[in-house]
């Protein structure tokens, strides 16, 4: 994305991302409203039948270069609409409904707190296009929480979250400086398992994979609470996966590693071979300086959010540690067989030395 206008000024960035399917490849549009200061941006009227209603709001009063800090505790869908995401830590949601008749049609989140919301909508023409989601295991939606921010908002308490869920499993990809997850509950009681845990080089660069089994399926998942081992002097992050196709009792094994890496050069993490062919499988890896920013081998994923070298970087090598997934590594792939699978991570400047104490997590 380029952005311009902005001149000197810093921009706060937010953003989501959303892929649909069946709406029309050219001459899509159907209207569209916008506010900057409300969660209902207006009326639309659409001219086409079936009609794709897609709207976005975002907390702009509380957009900050420290990673947002919304101060309500949940975002709740208009009449026939469903959430696709409610981020509670940053104030960012989006939503969506199939407008059945050509018409006025209004959209609007509700929230609770104080803050101020701007929202834009959309309405896109149906058609049969597009691919449909193929059938077994996949990733159907990823949020990225700043859980706690000891360093960089003076916040110790994690965040409750809400995560709208359609699949049948959850995974949650963890990391820290110096303390775990102790548990994590939520509002329909899934039963929250830690799968992996390693602790680095010594209560440092935590990295840790929970999930939830056969969970209980909703658009309204919320009141997930992360229960710590301690108070974290650093910034923590908390990567929730909705995952659908996956089997009733999806755990076959985790593997852990760390270490100490000096030298510049790739970081090769964690090993794990699966016991079946297709399996999804998952990778923290924690690292104390520089910034992840790929991954190596084919159908390998990066889901961290990179946070790209810039003049700001210290002058010894490496980024500031950056409330963009703190520069650590998150990731996935899926294993067409059952080979061995090794998680090896890129960084920015490997040539002035490397990531130093790392922790790394693989499950599947």
């Amino acid at each position: 994305m380029t952005f311009s206008g902005l001149g000197a000024t810093n921009a706060r960035l937010q953003a989501v991302v959303s892929e649909f399917y069946n709406v029309a490849s050219a001459a899509a549009f159907d209207g569209s409203s916008s506010s900057p200061t409300s969660l209902a941006p207006g009326a639309i009227t659409t001219r086409a039948s079936g009609d794709l209603i897609y709207q976005w709001g975002v907390d702009f009063s509380d957009t900050n270069a420290y990673g947002g800090a919304f101060n309500g505790t949940g975002i709740f869908p208009g009449a026939d609409f469903t959430l696709l995401s409610a981020d509670l830590q940053v104030g960012s949601s989006d939503q969506y409904y199939i407008q059945p008749n050509a018409g006025v049609i209004s959209s609007s989140f509700t929230t609770s707190g104080s803050a101020t919301w701007g929202s834009v909508a959309l309405a896109l023409k149906s058609a049969t296009a597009g691919t449909p989601p193929s059938s077994g295991i996949r990733i159907v939606h990823v949020q990225h929480t700043l859980l706690t921010a000891s360093r960089s908002q003076g916040r110790t308490t994690p965040t409750v979250m809400q995560f709208p869920f359609s699949g049948n499993l959850l995974v949650g990809l963890y990391n820290s400086a110096d303390v775990s997850v102790f548990s994590v509950v939520d509002n329909v009681l899934n039963n929250w398992v830690s799968a992996g845990l390693t602790l680095g080089g010594g209560l440092n660069d935590v990295a840790q994979i929970l999930y939830a089994a056969n969970a209980a399926t909703g658009p309204n998942l919320d009141g997930i609470a992360v229960t710590l081992t301690g108070i974290s002097t650093g910034d923590v992050m908390f990567v929730l996966y909705d995952v659908a196709g996956a089997d009733a009792s999806p755990f076959d094994k985790a593997t852990t590693a760390f270490g100490i890496q000096l030298g510049g050069g790739n970081l090769t993490t964690a090993s794990l071979a699966p016991s079946t062919p297709n399996e999804l499988v998952f990778n923290e890896t924690s690292i104390d300086f520089h910034t992840i920013n790929g991954l190596i081998g084919t159908g390998f994923t990066l889901d961290s959010v990179v946070n790209a070298y810039d003049n700001d970087d210290p002058p010894n090598g490496g980024t500031d540690a950056s409330t963009l997934d703190e520069d650590n590594g998150y990731a996935h792939v899926h294993a067409p067989t059952t080979s061995l699978l090794t998680f090896t991570y890129t960084y920015t400047r490997p040539s002035n030395g490397g990531v130093q104490t790392w922790g790394s997590t693989t499950w599947r």
